[in-house]
């Protein structure tokens, strides 16, 4: 569970949450591969917009770089309510970060 407190949008500052669930397995049968994940994330703004943004990631694959650093590869699905009708908007990503500890 994340939670992100304050989001600043111009002039004008919002309380909003961010929740995540992660499923994490280990995962060492590729190469430098230790870890297969499945997370989705909401955001909720508790300024009038409500829940407004969803983030699934049905994959996500994280390689060790060595004994500190990871990378790793993912798909998401990012749901957006967008416009006056806050109809729902989708966007397919393919995604890859580094983290360096």
């Amino acid at each position: 569970l994340e939670t992100r407190w304050w989001k600043s949008r111009g002039d004008k500052t919002e309380f909003v949450s961010r929740h995540r669930l992660t499923l994490s397995h280990p995962a060492n049968w590729f190469g430098t591969m230790d870890r297969i994940d499945l997370s989705n994330e909401i955001f909720i703004d508790y300024s009038g917009e409500g829940y407004n943004e969803n983030r699934f990631r049905p994959i996500n694959l994280r390689f060790r770089m060595n004994e500190t650093d990871t990378c790793n590869a993912f798909l998401q699905i990012r749901s957006r309510r967008i416009g006056i009708n806050r109809d729902w908007q989708h966007a397919y990503i393919i995604g890859f970060g580094i983290r360096f500890n």
